[in-house]
């Protein structure tokens, strides 16, 4: 009896999962089954189940994440720089804190005592902020200025100087003054050092720049008179007093010219070229008699005018034709006393220089032997040879 076709090829015919997993398990070079390692952090193999995920990175661990936490250095915000801080600051509230910085300087420097110290911290808080270049210039000369007097700092006494003065030089006319100060404070820095060279130079850089300033200019030219009078050179200090007289001629200044003579002739007695001072006192008696200008400026420059007259006079030994240049002096110093304003111009312009002692043995004295006595105070008071 012939077994059926249908059983005998389903008893034959393995199944094609079955010969799938036989040819799976036959070994062959082909299909060689490799184990992959697991990495070290991972604690579970990724599952096989459901879709492939495309996370390449595994998830780490709780206890690895928090140790990179703590291990991680802290966060530190930056502060804020000076320049942040003054980009934010407006211009209003700059000038109110420049003016209460201000104010606080002036406040600790007029105190009694002053407190010199605290003054120049309040400027330099002022310098923080972002000013214009004329209140910056003259916070900086303000500075220079309190160092210079009341400090031993002369690093930043002189920086200070130089800043304003370096400012000051690209400044309006209205704020010229600034580096004019500061060149005459500067100059005087380096007179002190002996350095007398830098502060002739200072000083004739700015005579220069001076020329639109009367004031300056003429204030600049008795420094620079009063450095070659240091220098012993009294022969230049002669030749810029002169300038001085002729510039105050061109300004129509009949007061200023009058000094810068009488000036020139102290010097000239204190060399003794009595020749020239001859000279220049006719020319200043002849400009006082024909002055239109004060009354009491007037008179001032009759005093400064008749003390040298009679120092010339005891110097060159002529001690009796003194006597009526004395007389008119005594009646000089006494209409210029009772002027309201000569009054106490007279006393500042006197005080502390020794003219006073003379003018008090002036007005009491009249004696040959007074005169010896007043002819030893000029000397002192006006470095003549005695």
């Amino acid at each position: 009896m012939r077994p059926s076709v249908t059983t005998t090829s389903a008893a034959s015919t393995p199944s094609s999962a079955s010969v799938a997993s036989n040819q799976g398990q036959v070994w062959s070079p082909v299909h060689v089954q490799r184990s992959v390692p697991l990495p070290k952090h991972a604690s579970q193999p990724p599952s096989t189940t459901g879709e492939p995920t495309m996370n390449a990175n595994p998830p780490q661990p709780q206890q690895t994440v928090t140790s990179a936490v703590l291990s991680a250095p802290p966060i530190i915000s930056p502060l804020p720089t000076h320049s942040d801080v003054t980009s934010v600051v407006d211009g209003a509230t700059i000038s109110d804190c420049y003016a209460s910085l201000l104010g606080l300087a002036e406040y600790f420097r007029t105190t009694s005592p002053p407190n010199m110290r605290l003054a120049v911290h309040c400027l330099k808080a002022v310098l923080h902020f972002k000013l214009p270049v004329n209140l910056e210039a003259r916070t900086h000369l303000q500075l220079g200025r309190l160092l210079f007097h009341y400090s031993k700092s002369d690093d930043q006494t002189k920086y200070h100087l130089e800043k304003a003065r370096t400012l000051g030089a690209h400044l309006r006319a209205k704020d010229d003054s600034i580096k004019f100060e500061a060149a005459a404070l500067l100059a005087e820095f380096f007179e002190r050092k002996g350095k007398r060279y830098e502060a002739t130079c200072i000083l004739n850089d700015a005579i220069r720049l001076s020329n639109n300033n009367p004031y300056w200019h003429c204030r600049l030219l008795l420094e620079l008179a009063q450095a070659h009078v240091t220098e012993r050179d009294v022969n230049s200090a002669c030749e810029i007093l002169q300038m001085g007289s002729e510039f105050a001629m061109m300004h129509n200044s009949d007061y200023t010219r009058g000094l810068f003579l009488l000036s020139k002739c102290m010097l000239l007695l204190a060399s003794r070229q009595l020749p020239e001072v001859t000279t220049t006192l006719t020319v200043v008696s002849q400009m006082i008699e024909g002055f239109r200008g004060i009354g009491y400026h007037k008179e001032a420059l009759r005093v400064f005018y008749l003390v040298l007259h009679v120092s010339f006079y005891l110097i060159s030994g002529q001690a009796k034709s003194a006597r009526p240049i004395l007389r008119q002096l005594h009646q000089s110093i006494q209409q210029f006393a009772a002027m309201e304003e000569g009054s106490l111009s007279i006393r500042q312009l006197l005080r502390g220089s020794g003219h006073d002692t003379f003018l008090t043995k002036v007005t009491s004295t009249g004696s040959d032997a007074s005169f010896y006595e007043i002819c030893k105070d000029l000397s002192h008071t006006f470095g003549l040879p005695r």
